[in-house]
């Protein structure tokens, strides 16, 4: 028996997901499996189309390995491709934005992993989501004194990803030159083509963009009515909370005058107790059917499975992204 087969005689069983799940620890990834043969890298640069390449057809975007990863072809979009991103990492099983769950999530083959960025008081950037860290302001605690609390820096952070992984960063100061500090690290480590900026509002996007007019930039704005000046500022992909998608906000979402704008979800139903990054397999092959490019979990292996048995089964051809 073939995988299609046995996938298919599980769908009859209602099992389709937990099986492809259980597969995918022992069948080895192949080139493509989640399009990890780019068949040629994008050009680089914000507005440039893709050049000609497999990757195009492909349905996901970059699998772990050595130049795999190219941040600039998430500016546009592709049939079928919904990126994983996993939310700090493997959240679900691991202490959030710790090397375990970054490891873990790149060993189950996220396409991207997310971390939150904040300053310590000496200047140095850290992964920490909160703004207090066992009851201390991160502002006010030293490099020294946070890493005995568990915290990584951004620098160990993207050595962890580098050449492996996409990265997401969540920037979480709002000061309008901020990103910049996090782009200098970013550049000392050249890993401006793996990286995707998190910006909240667009005095960030417009100052990073000025700088850097190559890097990818995502909106994380809470008033979607922004998205319009967001594009003009030269932001690339927009963010919607899966319990606020409807035709209403993912037509602000896709922008004005063009009909293929990435729309990345971040998962969970907060309004129904939910964590941040929650999901469950038939939500997030709901996602996909309705065409959206992205969607941050905490488990990437859950959605994982569900992404290839969709697959493998031929389905997962991507909508327009309609509610």
């Amino acid at each position: 028996m073939n995988l299609r087969f046995l996938l298919k005689k599980a769908v009859n069983g209602g099992i389709a997901v937990a099986i492809a799940m259980t597969l995918s620890d022992v069948v080895p990834q192949v080139a493509g499996d989640l399009g990890g043969d780019l068949g040629g890298y994008w050009r680089s640069g914000h507005g440039i189309a893709p050049s000609p390449g497999r990757f195009v057809s492909r349905a996901h975007a970059a699998a772990p390995g050595k130049g795999r990863v190219a941040a600039s072809s998430w500016r546009q979009r592709a049939a079928g491709r919904t990126l994983i991103i996993a939310h700090r990492g493997f959240s679900v099983n691991f202490t959030e934005n710790s090397k375990q769950a970054f490891e873990a999530a790149i060993k189950a083959g996220a396409d991207l992993i997310e971390t939150d960025i904040r300053e310590s008081r000496d200047g140095v950037l850290v992964c920490v989501h909160d703004r207090e860290v066992d009851g201390d302001a991160v502002e006010d605690l030293t490099w020294k004194e946070l890493s005995k609390r568990s915290v990584l820096r951004l620098s160990d952070v993207l050595q962890i990803a580098q050449n492996r992984v996409g990265v997401l960063l969540d920037i979480k100061i709002r000061d309008p030159d901020f990103p910049l500090r996090v782009l200098e690290e970013v550049r000392r480590l050249r890993m401006e083509n793996q990286v995707v900026f998190g910006l909240h509002g667009n005095k960030q996007v417009r100052a990073l963009r000025r700088d850097a007019p190559d890097v990818v930039i995502l909106g994380f704005l809470t008033n979607y009515r922004k998205f319009e000046s967001f594009y003009g500022a030269g932001g690339d992909i927009a963010r919607l909370w899966e319990e606020d998608i409807n035709k209403t906000t993912l037509a602000l979402a896709r922008g004005p005058g063009v009909a293929d704008r990435p729309v990345w979800v971040t998962a969970g139903l907060r309004n129904s107790g939910e964590d941040t990054g929650d999901i469950d397999a038939k939500r997030f092959l709901g996602l996909m059917e309705r065409g959206f490019d992205g969607v941050i979990v905490n488990d990437p292996a859950l959605a994982l499975g569900a992404r290839r048995s969709n697959k493998v089964l031929g389905q997962g051809k991507g909508r327009a992204g309609r509610p």
